[in-house]
């Protein structure tokens, strides 16, 4: 192996967090990135609905391909704003290759955002080796919690790198086949120089449950209901719709679909072969559905993590325009709790039980599986691959932690890195590399807009202490005649604190003496942000303008001006 063979790896997301899952990989002629995922937005980022990786780092880089491991958000939900970029950069169309159903998904994303051209998408198959310039790729089938989910056998002029996407053992699948555990085991013997596994339960002890069991529970559940069954999960969990469709056929019931991703995910999942219906009839509008007798419906919801606007947290709250809760409906919660929405989900199933629904959780029956390796079978795939490296990837630091302490248990040499650096390999040398500036992109997705990180600043700021507008009137002449307060969502509703707030504005622009409109501005600014907090304990954010008055109508403006304000205070 020449010393100029290198391989370096840098991650755009993924790492120390969930979701937005994003790896450059690059050799000496190769430029690849695995996986462009999106996060979805908490309580800190108000108005962003995704939250993307930070393309800027792919500056000066011309990608030779993207190549998708499967088609969940978290990996695939970035695609449209990577081509958005490429785009701009004058570097598209690029080639992207992904299983037929993960390119299914891709592709309607790409429809919505009109960027079909910038992408040419290249179906793969577990199975069947691809080139990208210096290097091949081979998909190896693996289980998932969606279908056509593959890991990566990618050969390099440095050594073979391995990347495991997401995955779990299931000696028992739903509608796909098993894991190729014996290719995998092959390919340790051909020898693994890097390996980058998921990390999501490595902090989990034993082996996941098969999906087959959770169909078996979903039978019971069924045969035992004695009115409707509702039932949410993830959208994209195409398995899991299989063993809900199978246990509705062989009770008697049909089942509707309620939410948009859910019935598009379905669509998609029957064109591709990996939803089958032995009663094509089981499956039913919603329209349709409920003039069924209650003991013969399924309805699949979507909203597992109480999403604000999904179907299930409207039905919750008695908002949802066709389908109300009633004494007799069984709610069953066929999904894992995300870190960060145990709250939401509590307040939905509160709700869900006052209306008279009884609700059943994955701690009450094997109602849902994980599609995430737990500790063991993790142990297993290190012991079959023994790389030379081990990079724990994908997950929280927590995660990738603890997946180094099983590395080390096994006595890898392991490697633990974070959004923001890059880890560089030549021969048995390993560095590291801090990145600069890399920061996510916020999305608001209906504008086809981003907003940065100064923005949710100030919105985090109006939503804790309110905001309040300042504006100074002044003569053409230049000269100060009133000062005007209006606060919103302040604390404060006494007209003659109002009144003090404005004469602290007055003092501050009057001891800056004959300055420019921008220096007044700043020191009305300050002064009423320091009065408020004073006397509300809150920052609010505080906006300052200037307004010119013709003098012969400057006092009937003033007169109006306190009258708006009176009001305000009131």
């Amino acid at each position: 192996m020449k010393p100029t063979e290198l391989i370096e790896l840098t991650p755009l997301g993924g790492l120390g967090e969930f979701g937005k899952n994003c790896m450059l990989l690059k050799t000496a002629d190769t430029r690849i990135l695995i996986d462009c995922g999106g996060m979805f937005p908490d309580a800190e980022h108000p108005g962003v609905d995704l939250i993307v990786p930070d393309f800027r780092q792919l500056d000066g880089v011309f990608l030779d391909a993207l190549v998708l491991t499967h088609g969940h958000e978290d990996h695939i939900a970035g695609v449209p704003h990577l081509l958005s970029y490429l785009v701009e950069k004058k570097r598209a169309p690029i080639k992207v290759y992904g299983t037929p159903f993960t390119l299914a998904l891709v592709t309607r994303k790409l429809e919505e955002f009109n960027l079909l051209s910038a992408a040419d998408l290249i179906p793969c198959k577990a199975g069947k080796v691809f080139h990208i310039k210096g290097i091949s790729v081979e998909p190896i089938h693996v289980n998932h919690s969606i279908p056509d989910s593959v890991a990566l056998a990618i050969r390099t002029p440095s050594g073979l790198v391995y990347h495991s996407g997401d995955w779990r053992i299931d000696h028992t699948p739903v509608n796909e086949p098993r894991i190729d555990l014996q290719r995998i085991a092959e390919i340790g013997r051909e020898g693994v120089y890097i390996l980058l596994a998921d990390s999501t339960n490595s902090d989990v002890p034993g082996s996941s449950v098969s999906e087959a069991r959770v169909g078996v529970e979903f039978e019971d559940v069924m045969d035992l209901a004695p009115g409707r069954v509702l039932v949410t999960q993830f959208s994209s969990n195409i398995g899991r719709l299989q063993s809900i469709v199978s246990a509705a056929t062989e009770t008697g019931r049909r089942v509707a679909l309620i939410g948009r991703a859910l019935r598009r995910n379905a669509s998609v999942a029957r064109e591709t072969g990996h939803l089958e219906l032995v009663d094509p009839r089981v499956l039913m509008s919603l329209e349709d559905v409920v003039k069924l007798p209650d003991h013969e419906v399924v309805i699949v919801v979507a909203g597992s993590q109480g999403e604000p606007f999904s179907s299930l947290t409207r039905i919750a709250a008695g908002e949802h325009p066709e389908v109300r809760i009633k004494t007799g409906d069984w709610v069953v919660y066929s999904s894992r709790k995300i870190p960060g929405n145990e709250k939401r989900i509590s307040y939905v199933v509160d709700q869900l039980i006052e209306r008279g629904a009884k609700v059943l959780t994955p701690g009450v029956k094997v109602l849902h599986t994980t599609g995430h390796a737990l500790a063991d079978e993790q142990k297993l795939l290190l012991n079959l691959l023994r790389p030379r490296f081990f990079v724990p990837a994908h997950g929280s630091y927590r995660q990738l932690d603890a997946h180094r302490r099983l590395g080390e248990e096994l006595e890898l040499e392991t490697h633990v890195f974070t959004v923001g650096e890059t880890l560089t390999f030549v021969n048995d040398k390993v560095s590291r590399t801090a990145l600069q500036n890399v920061e996510p992109i916020y999305v608001v997705e209906q504008r086809r807009d981003v907003v940065d990180e100064e923005i949710l600043r100030q919105r985090r700021q109006i939503a804790a202490g309110g905001f309040v507008i300042v504006t100074l009137l002044k003569t053409h002449a230049g000269k100060l005649a009133e000062v005007l307060v209006l606060p919103y969502g302040v604390c404060i509703k006494a007209a003659s604190l109002v009144a003090e707030a404005k004469e602290k504005a007055r003092e501050a622009v009057v001891a800056v003496g004959h300055g420019d409109d921008v220096t007044q501005c700043e020191a009305a600014r300050l002064a009423v942000r320091r009065f408020f907090k004073l006397h509300s304990e809150r920052k609010p954010f505080v906006i300052v303008e200037v307004s010119r008055i013709p003098a012969a109508r400057a006092g009937k403006t003033l007169e109006k001006s306190e009258k708006i304000e009176d009001s305000q205070a009131s």
